[in-house]
């Protein structure tokens, strides 16, 4: 019995393979040690294709400030000039209606300091952009906010000095706004000349949150300041 299904086996085996010399059938594929068995065409595609939204899901915002130095500074460089701005018109505006609280037109003098810090932008503003195709960019910038600078740090001695009226806030206010009329265009021209061209996108994307975010923080820090320490740490602050 036994000897008999030992013929049988290797009769069939025998078969088997004489078949698969003549092409009768198909030969099964084995992978290699180490290997995945080779999968059918339509699982691969959809393999592929999670692969790759997998890929386009994953988050670039900040690409380029983790790749690129230069970008790092500017971005915290612009960071830093917005949120100033949005703490000084906080900061301008709240010092208008102390100064003339006891008058009727406090309310109007408040939105009228508002007003005069978006004025400049309009007359300015193309004039930045012009200036910063032929000087050279970054040079400029830092020569203005350094102005800028001195100027807050002169209004905060002019408001310990308790010699001031609400018409100093407007010059300071009307100073301080063609300052950021021609820095504007400025720094965002900047963001070119710190990252390669294919990355110029990403960079502007990301700069976005320097005007977007300091416009909540801006005000909420200056707040803070004027309730706990006064308008003078304020603008020396800013």
């Amino acid at each position: 019995m036994a000897n008999r299904l030992t013929r049988s086996w290797f009769g069939a085996h025998i078969g088997w393979h004489s078949a698969v010399a003549c092409g009768y059938i198909e030969s099964p594929e084995f992978p290699a040690p180490g290997r995945q068995p080779r999968r059918g065409g339509a699982e691969e595609r959809l393999i592929n294709k999670r692969i790759q939204l997998s890929r386009l899901t994953r988050i670039r915002t900040f690409d380029s400030l983790r790749l690129y130095r230069d970008y790092r500074y500017l971005w915290a460089g612009n960071f830093c000039a917005n949120c100033a701005q949005w703490l000084q018109l906080l900061s301008v505006g709240w010092l208008v209606r102390d100064l003339t609280a006891s008058t009727g037109s406090s309310a109007l003098l408040v939105v009228t300091a508002g007003g005069l810090n978006t004025v400049p932008v309009l007359f300015l503003g193309p004039w930045g952009g012009v200036m910063g195709d032929r000087i050279n960019r970054r040079k400029l910038v830092m020569m203005l906010q350094a102005f800028m600078a001195c100027a807050a740090l002169l209004f905060a001695f002019l408001v310990l000095s308790d010699y001031i009226e609400w018409w100093h806030a407007y010059v300071y206010v009307l100073v301080g706004g063609s300052c950021h009329a021609v820095t504007l265009p400025l720094r965002q021209a900047l963001v070119a000349n710190t990252v390669p061209r294919e990355s110029v996108v990403n960079a502007f994307a990301s700069n976005i949150f320097t005007v977007t975010g300091t416009r909540m923080l801006g005000p909420f820090v200056g707040g803070v300041l004027i309730a706990t320490l006064g308008f003078f740490w304020n603008f020396a602050w800013e």
